[in-house]
Parts: C-alpha cells; sequence; structure tokens
C-alpha cells in the first residue's frame, strides 16, 4: 500500500522507497547467488511500474519515473548491506591476523626447539662419548681418564651456555668454530678426519649469514656420526665456486653401526630434515644418502657473489 498509493498520485520519487527497504531487508537473510538474483531482479523490476505509469499518464516524465526507483533501490540496498559487509570484512581481517599471530608464534617455537635440539643433541653426545671413554680410561691410564673429564666438564659449562644464550636469542654458530669442534671430537673418537677447506670459501663465510647454517651442518653430521655409525674415516670438504658455498661431509662406516648407534631420528624438524627445510628457506640446498658403507652429506648456499645478504 505504501507504494500504490503514491504512484497512483504519479509521486515517481516516494513509490520506491518502501519496495527498495523491503528488499534490501530481505537481502541480509541471503547470501551468494541468492542474494544477487533478488537484487538485480528487483532493480530491473523497478523500472515497470513507474514507467507504466508514466507512459499512461503521458506526462513525459518517463525516464525519471523508470529510472529513480531503481537507483533507490540499488542505494537502500547498498545502504544496509554496505555496513554488514564491512562489518564481515572487519572481522575476518581480525581473524586473519589473530591466525598469524599465532603461526608467528609456532614458527619461533619451532626455530627454538630446532636450535635447542641441536645444541643440547651434540653436547650430550659428546659428553656421553668422553665419559665412556674415561671410564675406560681410569684404571689404566688415570691422568689421560682426569683429562677427558675435565673436557666433559667444559663440555657441560658451554652446553649451559650456549642454551642460555639460545633462551635470549643471542646465539650464533659459526662455521670455523664448529669444523674445529668437529675435528677434535672426531679425533676423541679415534676417527680420523680429513678436512679440506678452500680459503676464499672460509673467507666468506666469515661475511655471509650462510655461516650460521653451514655450522649447523657441520655440527648435525658429526653427531649422526657418532650416533649412527661405525666410522673410522670422516672428510669434510668445502669450497666457493661461481659464487656457491658448497659443504660436503661424507664418513664411512654407516653400514654397521657401532654399539652406540641408535635408531635414526624421524623427519620433521629436527636433524638433516629441519636443516634442509631453513637451507631451501634460505635459497640453497641440503641432500644427504648413503652409498654401501659410505653417508654422505652436501649442503649449498649462495655466496656473496650471488648477491646473498650480508
Amino acid at each position: 500500500m505504501l507504494a500504490v498509493l503514491p504512484l497512483l498520485r504519479q509521486n515517481y520519487g516516494l513509490w520506491g522507497l518502501a519496495p527498495a527497504i523491503m528488499v534490501a531487508i530481505g537481502a541480509t537473510y541471503l547470501t551468494g547467488r541468492r542474494r544477487l538474483l533478488l537484487v538485480a531482479g528487483a532493480v530491473v523490476l523497478a523500472t515497470l511500474p513507474g514507467g507504466a505509469v508514466s507512459l499512461a499518464a503521458g506526462d513525459g516524465e518517463f525516464a525519471y519515473a523508470a529510472l529513480f526507483p531503481a537507483g533507490l533501490v540499488a542505494f537502500s540496498v547498498w545502504m544496509l548491506l554496505g555496513p554488514l559487509w564491512a562489518w564481515d570484512l572487519a572481522a575476518r581481517l581480525d581473524r586473519a591476523r589473530r591466525l598469524e599471530a599465532e603461526v608467528a608464534v609456532k614458527d619461533e617455537r619451532l626455530r627454538f626447539a630446532a636450535d635447542l635440539h641441536d645444541i643440547q643433541g651434540h653436547h650430550l653426545q659428546v659428553i656421553a662419548l668422553k665419559g665412556e671413554l674415561a671410564a675406560r680410561l681410569a684404571e689404566h691410564d688415570p691422568a689421560r681418564a682426569a683429562a677427558e673429564m675435565r673436557d666433559v666438564r667444559q663440555l657441560a659449562a658451554d652446553a649451559l651456555r650456549d642454551t642460555r644464550a639460545v633462551v635470549h636469542g643471542y646465539r650464533r654458530t659459526t662455521l670455523d668454530d664448529e669444523i674445529a669442534n668437529a675435528t677434535r671430537v672426531l679425533a676423541a673418537a679415534d676417527i680420523d678426519a680429513r678436512m679440506t677447506l678452500d680459503p676464499a670459501a672460509v673467507a666468506a663465510g666469515r661475511a655471509a649469514p650462510a655461516r650460521h647454517l653451514l655450522g649447523l651442518v657441520v655440527r648435525e653430521a658429526t653427531t649422526n656420526v657418532l650416533r649412527h655409525s661405525s666410522a673410522r674415516r670422516a672428510e669434510v670438504d668445502y669450497t666457493l665456486a661461481g659464487g656457491l658455498a658448497r659443504l660436503r661431509f661424507s664418513n664411512d662406516g654407516a653400514g654397521a653401526p657401532g654399539p652406540a648407534a641408535r635408531t635414526p631420528r624421524a623427519p620433521g624438524g629436527s636433524g638433516l630434515s629441519g636443516l634442509a627445510e631453513r637451507l631451501r628457506a634460505a635459497g640453497g640446498e641440503l641432500t644427504w644418502g648413503r652409498d654401501g658403507d659410505r653417508f654422505e652429506v652436501v649442503a649449498s648456499l649462495p655466496g656473496p657473489a650471488n648477491g646473498a645478504p650480508r
């Protein structure tokens, strides 16, 4: 009735107000294609009543009578649905921000867990090795056994210091330190370790963030040699060619684990699998595999010549 009465009086600006409001309210209860069909159909139909009355009356206002009600319907729908759409969009953005914060927290927890695993796993494995060696030497070589136990005490202090540094986010592993440490640890386990280092690669590694990741690779490979093999020889090659830093760590005895060997760790964020993900994120690659009784780990990262960040 609110539409018909103004229309009979040829009030083309007022008759469409009530239908426009009803269409807008009805559209709030619909979604997707059904809402679109309702609004589009209402806009098209709104041109007919006023246009028909104008033609019948011959008042020469056909364009106004046909188009203004259609525009009024579209405007009313927008005025009602626009704030609701903005409200829904704001709610989605708020949920996205909360989700992003949760993901950032989870990523940081995984990073911290990986760093803590690398530190504690390495230090504890070396402490166990040296403790076992000291126990065997205690009876027939007390002096050397005492020296090994002093090393154990120093390693425990280093592990405590490194763990505190990780907690405070200050720790950075360097390739030079890890290579030197690997040499000492492998020698203590009676493993003949051969290091072939390209001076240019070492110099570049001192200035590039790659030194941290490559240092972690050396640490993890050394730990795996002690835990999962009965190796007698190990080789480390570090070169820089064509702007690509390449580290290769290989050892024998992979096919016949010694008494200290354990079941290899499952992939999923720790050990070599976790390091492979971190190297891929830095634009590099980490691969490993067994060939007979030899196990080889190969890591590569873009060097400064390739535009890697310093």
